[in-house]
Formats: structure tokens, C-alpha cells, sequence
């Protein structure tokens, strides 16, 4: 059972707290372990149930449309149902009726949100028929909270509440940059890390984020791969030129690392055998949309999480407890 109020709120108490629960023990014996097993995916939050609390009166404003990614979700739905002059009125509309139950009203949030999400659909026709969860897989940098500041000031943004403010750092984009995500199968195992380190690879993303995870908690176990994954994480961020998505993401980066433990562990499977392998025996350790049983968008998405470790607001992450359960 999750229990919030023993979690220390101070991040470095937290992530002390964290790396004392990965005893040396469970890291030489990954089944020395009870694991709560994961919510399926079906139980996170689909397109229609956020619909229904958004688009439609649903009575009290409950913070579902605070965030920069809820508006693109919106955005992409009503791009979808409506055609795009019509979206923009109807977007306009459900925005005033919430402002008028206590959300703040921000007029160039959510005329950038619909132009993005209307390029999205534009240059990608196929996620007329794909949920939100597609768009944040091709297009995850679109989700982030910060996104729009790649364009605006905050001075420019603060002038822009009340009626759109043109962008004053870049305009918006004409054309989305997009590789699509992959575990780049075509790479072995040590082809993929050069690659990493000479930052080379072809697209980046959650599936690479799982095979690193895995290659460093393969030869360092649990505690360095952490650490080692991190450094590299923050070197890559440095790097303006590469378009990571949430290859670099801390928050996605703990989790990733826990769930491969997980996995691991519960089906009993080898960490020496090839990444290649492992997939084929748990293909859901590069399923880019695991996360979403774990965290909502708005917890996922902020810059609090891209930076730091954020704990789960929708489903605890599985337990790892001392059990007598141990591999003969």
C-alpha cells in the first residue's frame, strides 16, 4: 500500500531514502524480491475519460487543464472532431467556461498548444486515427512544460495572457523534426553504447533510455548503473544539438531503470544474456508508453521531473521487499 506521508519532501532525503531501499543484497540477487505487479495499462487515462472531464461540463474545475501538455491533448481531440476553425472556437469556449470556475485564462498557451498539435496532425495525417499516446511517442518535446519557452520570454508570455502575443525568442515551428524511437535492434549491444557515447545515434527516445538502463545494471548493478546513467543523462542534456525527447529525462530515468529491475525479476530472466534477448522475452521494457500507468501528464511533463526525481501520482511503483523467495 502506498503511503505518501512517510516519503521525506526534501529531494535529496527522498533520494537517499530511495537508494537505501536497493540493498546490495537485491542488487547481486535481483529475485531476492516481492513485487507488486504493475496496473495495466487499460486502468491510465484514456483520450475519452479525459474528454469527458474537460471538454465537457463536468461541474468544479479540478486542475486537469493546468498544464502546457493537457492543452496540447485538448487541442489534438478538437483537431481531430472539428475542422481546425472550429477547434479554435471551441477551444476558446471551454477555456472561458473553466476560467469562470477559477482557471486563469492565458490566451497564447493555448493558441501555441492548438498550432502545435494542428502541425502535428498536419504532418503526421496518420494520428487522425491514433490517441494522444501516439502524439507524445513521436513527439514527446511537444508535451513538456517548458516547450513553449523555446519561443517565448517569460516577459513576453506574462504580456500574452489576455490576447496572443507574437513569440519574441523564435517563431513557431513550420516543421516538426521527427525520428521515430526505437531500441535500434540493428546495433549489438556494444555498437549501441558507442553510439550513445559518440552521441551518433540515428533517434533517441524511451526504448534507448530501457537498453541503456539495462546494459549499465547488467555490469554494475543497481546503485552505479543509477549514478552512471544520471552523469550521462545530464552530459547529453548539454548537448543543444540532439533532439532527445525523454531519452534524458531524471524522473523517466529512475523509473525505467526500476521497471527493468522489475521484470527481471519477476520472470526470473538473465541479465547476461543480450538486450536482444531480453526483449523478446518481455517486450514491454521498451514499451515507450509504460509510464502512463504510473504518472499523469501533468506530473510527468513539468520541469520539477525532467530535472529531478518526481514519485508516481497515479499507481505506486512496484514494491522491492526482502522476501525468503530466493533463485536456487
Amino acid at each position: 500500500e502506498a503511503r505518501p506521508e512517510l516519503l521525506p519532501k526534501l529531494d535529496a532525503e527522498r533520494e537517499a531514502l530511495i537508494r537505501q531501499a536497493y540493498s546490495e543484497k537485491i542488487d547481486r540477487e535481483a529475485t531476492w524480491a516481492h513485487m507488486v505487479v504493475p496496473p495495466d495499462l487499460e486502468t491510465a487515462d484514456d483520450d475519452a475519460s479525459f474528454w469527458a472531464r474537460t471538454e465537457q461540463d463536468a461541474g468544479a474545475y479540478t486542475g486537469d487543464l493546468d498544464s502546457f501538455c493537457s492543452l496540447v491533448r485538448l487541442a489534438f481531440l478538437l483537431l481531430k472532431a472539428l475542422p481546425r476553425r472550429e477547434a479554435i472556437q471551441r477551444l476558446d469556449q471551454v477555456l472561458r467556461r473553466w476560467e469562470a470556475k477559477g482557471r486563469p485564462f492565458h490566451d497564447t498557451r493555448q493558441y501555441v498548444a492548438l498550432q502545435l498539435a494542428h502541425l502535428a496532425l498536419t504532418q503526421h495525417p496518420s494520428l487522425q486515427e491514433k490517441p494522444f499516446t501516439r502524439l507524445q511517442e513521436l513527439c514527446p518535446e511537444l508535451c513538456e512544460e517548458d516547450c513553449i519557452y523555446k519561443y517565448y520570454s517569460e516577459k513576453a508570455l506574462s504580456q500574452g495572457q489576455s490576447s496572443f502575443q507574437a513569440p519574441d525568442l523564435q517563431p513557431l515551428p513550420s516543421k516538426l523534426d521527427v525520428a521515430v524511437a526505437t531500441w535500434h535492434e540493428q546495433l549489438n549491444d556494444q555498437e549501441f553504447l558507442q553510439a550513445v557515447r559518440a552521441r551518433s545515434l540515428s533517434s533517441w527516445g524511451l526504448p534507448s533510455l530501457a537498453r541503456l538502463s539495462y546494459l549499465y545494471l547488467s555490469e554494475l548493478g543497481r546503485p552505479r548503473a543509477v549514478q552512471k546513467l544520471l552523469g550521462d543523462l545530464e552530459d547529453a542534456r548539454s548537448v543543444k544539438a540532439l533532439n532527445l525527447g525523454l531519452f534524458a529525462h531524471e524522473t523517466l530515468a529512475y523509473f525505467t531503470m526500476h521497471m527493468i529491475h522489475y521484470f527481471i525479476a519477476s520472470q526470473e530472466l538473465s541479465m547476461a544474456q543480450p538486450f536482444s534477448e531480453l526483449v523478446k522475452k518481455c517486450a514491454k521494457i521498451v514499451d515507450p508508453t509504460l509510464y502512463r500507468a504510473y504518472y499523469s501528464d501533468q506530473a510527468i511533463h513539468c520541469t520539477e521531473a525532467r530535472n529531478s526525481f518526481v514519485v508516481p501520482d497515479l499507481c505506486p511503483l512496484p514494491d522491492l521487499l526482502p522476501q525468503a523467495r530466493v533463485r536456487s
